[in-house]
């Protein structure tokens, strides 16, 4: 069973459309007339890189306490990290 979500009315590259995702990962981008989450005009940007971190939250990357840095980055925008 395949999960499908549409984001809708987003400006990507100064352009309104749509954005479709399938399974967790961009199927396409450009209008449809599938139903999705309105959001209204909203720029859209590509998830950030950490590519060097030691740490965040308070937390050390030595310590191993990756679990709830890891939520604390992607809930803040980046996607991928390197600790």
């Amino acid at each position: 069973m395949e999960n499908v979500k549409v984001i809708k009315n987003v400006r990507l590259d100064g352009e309104l459309t749509d954005v479709t995702v399938k399974d967790g990962k961009i199927y396409s981008i450009g209008k449809t007339d599938a139903d999705g989450r309105d959001f209204f005009g909203a720029e859209i940007y590509p998830g950030l890189i950490d590519v060097h971190s030691h740490g965040t939250i308070g937390k050390d990357t030595m310590d191993c306490e990756l679990d709830e840095m890891a939520d604390w980055e992607l809930a803040n925008g980046i996607t991928t990290w390197y600790p």
